[in-house]
């Protein structure tokens, strides 16, 4: 299993048009009725994570990459 490998995966894009003035409200009808709205959301499934140590247990200066003694690398799945 990689840190990059993700079991489930949705993106979902949209965009709207809205046109909140009609012809009552000529001013705000050219400003606003032109306009667009667009996003993206995603929704997944954890990924793959180290149990690591606080500190430098190993010595070698680097903090980030001491995992815990006798457990796999990407044993534990995290929170998207």
């Amino acid at each position: 299993m990689s840190v990059t490998d993700q079991r489930h995966r949705l993106v979902v894009s949209w965009i709207a048009e809205p046109h909140p003035f009609h012809r009552e409200h000529p001013m705000l009808r050219t400003m606003f009725n032109d306009w667009k709205l667009a996003g993206i959301t995603t929704f997944g499934s954890g990924r793959p994570i180290n149990a690591r140590v606080l500190g430098d247990a190993n010595g070698d200066g680097n903090t980030e990459n001491d995992r815990l003694p006798g457990v796999a690398r990407n044993s534990f799945v995290g929170p998207d």
